[in-house]
C-alpha cells in the first residue's frame, strides 16, 4: 500500500512540481536543492546531534536582506559574527523529518519584551507534498512554517496545517562565538512516508538580529539561506532574495536519499569511486599520494581528504597538461564538493627539468565548492572552464592556501564566494580574479590574504554586477617593497567599462608597486564606487586612482607614504594621512597596534552593511582589535562526559589563539600543530592531565600566513581540527 500511495502522490504532484521547482541558474538546469541523509534509526532528540556524526554540514551561505537597496543580497558576516549549518536525515518509512541547526554568533540577542520575529532563530519552511507555489502557508494548503528562536524548544509563528515535533536546544553562552545547536523531529502528514527520492518543498534560513527598532523585517542585520538568487521556473523572470520579503518563501526541495560513503584506501584509485558513486555521495580519501587526472560528471559528490597528525591527502597530475580534477562543464555535476586535499603541481620530466602543473580545479558546473585545500606548483590552481556567464553560477571558494603559483583563484560567474582564502608567493597573474560578471548578479571577496604577490593585482575585478570586497589584507612585505622590486601592480583593480556598483571597505593594502585601488573605466566607465574604512600604505603609485566613474565616494580612509600621492584627504571625507601603526612590518605583521590611529575610527555601518567590532567603534582596515587573548588556565567546570576539542579562537587568528578542550578522564595528553604538509609546527601540551576542561593559548607569532591543523590524541580519543593564520 505504501508504494502505492507514494506514487499516486508523485503522479497527482508532478504538474505542480515542475511549476513550483526554483533553480540556481538562468538556463534552469541547476535544481535549488538540498539533501536528507538516511538513518539506520531515529535519533534520540537530546540536542547532542551524536547520531549525526557521519552526516555531512550543509552551511548556509546567501544572505536573504537587502538593506541598502541594490537588488542583491548583502554581504555575508564574518565568521566571529555570524555563521550557520545543518544536517537533515531521515528514515525509511517513517513520516518524520530530522534537522539538526547549528548557529555561531558574537551574541544571542533573545530579549523578553522583543517579538520572536525579531529575535536570533530560524524558520523552517515545508511542503511535504511540493504541491504550493510561495507566499504565506494557509491552513487549506500542504505547506507549513515552524520558527524557533534561540534556546527555545518551543516554535512560535506556526502557520499552516498543524504539525506535531520535538525540539532541544544545547547553548553555549561561555564560548566565543557563542554556539546554539537546535535538534528536531518534525511530523509530516501521516499520509507521507519517506523514501529514497522523496521531494518535498523546503526552504530554511536563520536570522541574526542586533536591533530593536519599529519591529519591521528591516531590522534583521543578517538572515542566511541555503542558495543564492534563484530563478523561478514558471515565468522564467529572475528573483532577488529578498526584491520583496515574500520571496523567502520560493520553495527550494529538499530530498531524502541514501547516505552513501565510498573509502578510497591509500593506493587506490579515485576516479573508480566516482564512476561507482551515485548523485549526494561521499568520496572519503586516505592519507596519502594520489596520481591521477580526475573527471566529476554527476551531481553533489563530494571528495574529502584525510589529514592526520602525519599524513593528509595529497594529489598530483598523471597528465600535467590536463587539470587534475574536472569538474564536468554544462552544469552536469552541479553540487560538487572538494575539500581537504593537498595538490602538488610541481614534477620532474624525465629530462630533469621541473614541470609544473597546468590546473588544479577546473569548474564548469555550478555550486561547486572547494575548501579547506592546499595548491602549490599550479599555473592556474582553481579555474572556470570556458563555459559561458549563464553555467557554473555560485561557486564557494573558501580556506585554500595557494603557494607558488602562476595564478589564483579565476572564477567569473554570478553569485561567486571568494573568503578565507591565502594566496602567497604568485608568480603571475591576478591573486583572486572575477571579471565580466553579469548584471543581476553578486560577488563577495572578503577575509583573504594575499600576500607578497609577483604578478598582477591582488584583486582584478569588474562586470555589471555587485561587488563586495572588504576585510581583506593585500600586502606585499617590507623587504619586498623597500628593495626596488618592481614585480606586482595595484592592491584592487576594476578598470572595466561594464557598469558594476562596488562595496570596498575595511581593507589593508599595503606595498604595492602600483596604486593601492585602481578604479574607473578608461573611457566612459559607469561603475559606482562606495569605499570606506580602507588602510592604504607604502604603496609606489596613489592611494586611490579614480579614473571615468559613474560616482564614487570615499570616506573614513587611512593614507600613509604612498608615492604617486595621498588623496583620500582630497576625494573623500574623515580621511586622514598618518602612520598607521603596524605592529611589526619589518616581520610582516601588518595588524595594528591598540595606539593606532586606525583603531575606532571608521564607520560602523558602511552602506547599512553589518560589521562586528570591539571597542566604540569599527577599525580602518582589515584587522579589528581588541579581541580578547587568555592564559593557559583549567577551567572550573562540573566534569566533563565526553572528550572535547573545541574550535580555535578567534579563527582567523593573528598572532595568538585560544583553544579549548576537554577530557573526562585523567590521562596522557598530546596537542600538537601542523602545517599544510603534515609537518609538526608546535607541540602545545604533552604530559598527564586530569579530567575537566582546559585553555590553551597558542602563540604563532613565528609562522608564516596560512592553513595550520591542531591535534588532540589521548590513548582513547583523537580528532584534528582546522585553523587560519591571517597576518
Amino acid at each position: 500500500m505504501k508504494k502505492i500511495t507514494l506514487q499516486f502522490v508523485a503522479l497527482i504532484c508532478l504538474p505542480l512540481i515542475v511549476s513550483a521547482q526554483t533553480f540556481i541558474d538562468p538556463n534552469l538546469n541547476v535544481e535549488a536543492k538540498v539533501f536528507a541523509y538516511q538513518l539506520a534509526s531515529a535519533p534520540t532528540i537530546d540536542g547532542s546531534g551524536t547520531e549525526w556524526n557521519n552526516i555531512p554540514w550543509q552551511k548556509l551561505y546567501f544572505l536573504d536582506k537587502d538593506y541598502n537597496n541594490d537588488g542583491l543580497a548583502d554581504p555575508i558576516p564574518g565568521r566571529n559574527d555570524y555563521e550557520a549549518e545543518f544536517k537533515a536525515a531521515w528514515v525509511n518509512g517513517s513520516n518524520i523529518l530530522y534537522l539538526l541547526i547549528n548557529i555561531k554568533d558574537d551574541r544571542f540577542h533573545n530579549p523578553d519584551s522583543v517579538n520572536w520575529y525579531n529575535k536570533d532563530g530560524m524558520e523552517i519552511r515545508i511542503d511535504p507534498f511540493d504541491a504550493e507555489d510561495a507566499g504565506e502557508p494557509s491552513s487549506t494548503g500542504t505547506a507549513f512554517n515552524l520558527g524557533f528562536t534561540i534556546g527555545n524548544n518551543n516554535a512560535s509563528g506556526l502557520e499552516g496545517p498543524s504539525t506535531n515535533y520535538t525540539a532541544a536546544w544545547t547553548v553555549k553562552e561561555n564560548s566565543f562565538p557563542k554556539e546554539a545547536t537546535l535538534e528536531t523531529g518534525i511530523v509530516l502528514p501521516s499520509t507521507v512516508l519517506l523514501q529514497k527520492n522523496y521531494v518535498m518543498g523546503f526552504m530554511l534560513y536563520c536570522s541574526d538580529n542586533d536591533n530593536e527598532q519599529d519591529g519591521s523585517p528591516k531590522d534583521k542585520d543578517a538572515v542566511l539561506a541555503p542558495w543564492p538568487q534563484r530563478y523561478y521556473g514558471a515565468t522564467k523572470s529572475k528573483i532577488g532574495i529578498d526584491g520583496t520579503w515574500e520571496n523567502i518563501y520560493y520553495w527550494g526541495n529538499i530530498e531524502c536519499i541514501a547516505l552513501n560513503i565510498h573509502e578510497v584506501p591509500s593506493g587506490g584509485s579515485i576516479q573508480s569511486a566516482i564512476t561507482s558513486a551515485e548523485e549526494g555521495d561521499i568520496i572519503k580519501i586516505a592519507a596519502g599520494t594520489f596520481t591521477e587526472n580526475i573527471t566529476i560528471d554527476k551531481p553533489y559528490l563530494q571528495l574529502i581528504g584525510t589529514i592526520t597528525s602525519s599524513d593528509t591527502t595529497k594529489l598530483m597530475p598523471a597528465d600535467a597538461n590536463q587539470p587534475v580534477i574536472k569538474v564536468a562543464d554544462d552544469d552536469a555535476a552541479y553540487g560538487t564538493v572538494v575539500s581537504n586535499i593537498g595538490f602538488n603541481g610541481w614534477s620532474v620530466g624525465q629530462d630533469g627539468s621541473v614541470v609544473i602543473g597546468n590546473k588544479g580545479v577546473e569548474i564548469g558546473s555550478a555550486l561547486t565548492q572547494v575548501t579547506g585545500s592546499y595548491f602549490t606548483g599550479f599555473e592556474r590552481p582553481i579555474i572556470k572552464s570556458g563555459v559561458d556567464s549563464s553555467k557554473a553560477h555560485a561557486g564557494v571558494f573558501e580556506d585554500n592556501h595557494l603557494y607558488k603559483c602562476k595564478g589564483g583563484i579565476n572564477f567569473n560567474t554570478p553569485n561567486t564566494i571568494m573568503r578565507y582564502n591565502t594566496v602567497e608567493e604568485a608568480s603571475g597573474g591576478y591573486g583572486l580574479e572575477s571579471k565580466g560578471v553579469l548584471a543581476g548578479s553578486a560577488i563577495d571577496i572578503s577575509y583573504n590574504t594575499v600576500f607578497n604577490h609577483h604578478g598582477e593585482c591582488a584583486v582584478g575585478y569588474g562586470g555589471a554586477g555587485v561587488f563586495t570586497v572588504h576585510n581583506n589584507f593585500f600586502v606585499r612585505s617590507e623587504q619586498l617593497y623597500g628593495s626596488g622590486d618592481t614585480t606586482g601592480d595595484d592592491g584592487i583593480e576594476n578598470q572595466d567599462d561594464g557598469g558594476s556598483t562596488d562595496y570596498i571597505y575595511n581593507n589593508t593594502i599595503v606595498g604595492w608597486k602600483s596604486d593601492g585601488m585602481q578604479l574607473g573605466g578608461s573611457s566612459r566607465g559607469t561603475s559606482n564606487y562606495h569605499i570606506a574604512n580602507n588602510l592604504i600604505a607604502n604603496c609606489a603609485g596613489k592611494d586611490f586612482d579614480i579614473r571615468k566613474t559613474g560616482s564614487y565616494e570615499i570616506d573614513y580612509s587611512l593614507s600613509y607614504k604612498n608615492k604617486g600621492g595621498n588623496l583620500a584627504t582630497t576625494l573623500g571625507t574623515h580621511s586622514v594621512e598618518v602612520d598607521p601603526q603596524f605592529t611589526n612590518e619589518f616581520e610582516d605583521d601588518f595588524t595594528i597596534t591598540t595606539s593606532s590611529p586606525a583603531v575606532d575610527a571608521g564607520l560602523t555601518e558602511p552602506f547599512g552593511f553589518k560589521l562586528m567590532y570591539y571597542g566604540n567603534n569599527v577599525d580602518i582596515g582589515a584587522f579589528e582589535t581588541g579581541s580578547p587573548v587568555v592564559s593557559v588556565e583549567e577551567l572550573k567546570t562540573e566534569l566533563p562526559a565526553n572528550y572535547t576539542l573545541e574550535q580555535n579562537y578567534p579563527n582567523p587568528f593573528n598572532p595568538v589563539t585560544t583553544i579549548n578542550f576537554s577530557i573526562p578522564a585523567n590521562e596522557k595528553v598530546t596537542m600538537k600543530v601542523y602545517n599544510v604538509l603534515g609537518q609538526l609546527v608546535s607541540t602545545l601540551a604533552d604530559g598527564e592531565y586530569n579530567a575537566g576542561t582546559y585553555k590553551v593559548t597558542f602563540d604563532a607569532s613565528r609562522l608564516s600566513s596560512g592553513i595550520y591543523f591542531y591535534t588532540l590524541q589521548t590513548n582513547s580519543f583523537s580528532v584534528t581540527k582546522k585553523m587560519i593564520l591571517m597576518k
